[in-house]
């Protein structure tokens, strides 16, 4: 689920996915989102013999995004550089374990309980990531990771937090 920008390093996902297919041939990647890199992508899926594998599904409505995480195991994120990575909480949210680039928005999000952090552009790290999720599922309980997630980024949580920092600048600054 994102932006298909050369920032987004989409094609990590694809390389990586490509080695796990072939031992997991039944596998299959979605990817949620539009832009310049479209057609470059659905290329090296078609060159690396796997666009069967993978679904396109473009842009998506809003609403279709819970359902389409509820129906996956684990998002997959390879971004170059990211601030605070929204879509993160989202997959999370709904008990889905992440692997992802050390991209700086992870660093706050994801830790070993909810997913992997793996260097930028090594797909057979990120492929490694993957295997390890795969073959630990079981590890990564959905009902943990929503409520990891709830502690960490509910509403409340979020607007105490942010409140409490207020409070320490005014004091810092009188």
């Amino acid at each position: 689920i994102t932006r298909l920008h050369k920032i987004k390093n989409v094609s990590l996902i694809i390389e990586s996915f490509e080695l796990f297919t072939k031992q997991y041939p039944n596998s299959q990647l979605k990817i949620i989102g539009l832009g310049n890199q479209f057609r470059k992508l659905k290329t090296l899926a078609k060159n690396l013999g796997i666009e069967k594998k993978i679904k396109f599904l473009g842009r998506v409505n809003r609403d279709r995004i819970p359902e389409e995480i509820n129906a996956s195991h684990v998002y997959l994120h390879s971004s170059l550089y990211e601030t605070f990575g929204v879509v993160f909480v989202e997959a999370l949210s709904m008990g889905r374990p992440i692997v992802t680039t050390d991209c700086g928005g992870a660093d706050d999000i994801i830790n070993n309980q909810v997913g992997i952090k793996v260097k930028k552009n090594n797909p057979i790290e990120f492929y490694k990531a993957m295997l390890i999720i795969y073959k630990n599922y079981n590890k990564y309980d959905s009902l943990k990771i929503r409520e990891y997630c709830e502690s960490k980024f509910s509403e409340n949580i979020l607007t105490e937090k942010l409140i409490q920092d207020y409070k320490l600048s005014l004091k810092e600054n009188i």
